[in-house]
């Protein structure tokens, strides 16, 4: 969660800013940036309608962070064609990062036992809000040391894939018992 969060505070403090080094004006960047949390409106439903049906969560947290963390890094090629590349490959982004939120939420409930899973809950929780303030700092220092959003972009797709990879790890129950 630290890995994931740092990646969604950064771009989401950040978006505006990184639109607007595209080339867009004032009044577009104001129009753009709203849409990826559209389409993450969107994406959260399906997402979240889906594992509901199969009862899977781990996979489907797991995809959709890893897309996210893919379309990140993409997103820092398509700024250098202007702002409606790259608010395309933002909103891939940041609509597949809301779509992990309902599964990531349901797992600690799965997997942890039930005397410990609202500690376990509170230190998750915990690590994604110290991630959520270092996204946003490390994303400026970034942009501030190189002089563009691209370096910290390719950071937060990495963080994303890195955060992917360690759910690799965890643990789930197999499916319920329908008998």
């Amino acid at each position: 969660n630290f890995g994931a969060l740092a990646a969604e505070w950064g771009v989401g403090f950040w978006l505006p800013s990184v639109v607007k080094e595209t080339g867009a004006s004032i009044g577009l960047v104001g129009v753009l940036t709203a849409l990826p949390y559209a389409a993450g409106a969107v994406t959260m439903v399906l997402v979240a309608r889906s594992s509901d049906r199969t009862q899977e969560r781990k996979w489907h947290m797991i995809a959709a962070t890893s897309a996210s963390g893919f379309f990140l890094f993409v997103a820092q090629f398509a700024t250098g064609f202007g702002p409606y590349a790259a608010v395309l490959f933002l909103t891939l982004s940041i609509g597949a990062f809301l779509g992990r939120f309902g599964p990531f939420w349901t797992l600690p409930g799965e997997v942890l036992p039930p005397a410990v899973a609202g500690v376990g809950i509170g230190l998750i929780n915990g690590a994604g809000n110290l991630g959520g303030t270092v996204g946003p700092v490390v994303f400026g220092y970034v942009r501030d040391t190189t002089g563009r959003f691209n370096a910290a972009l390719t950071a937060g797709g990495v963080a994303l894939i890195g955060a992917s990879l360690l759910a690799l790890a965890i643990r789930t129950p197999g499916p319920p018992n329908r008998s």
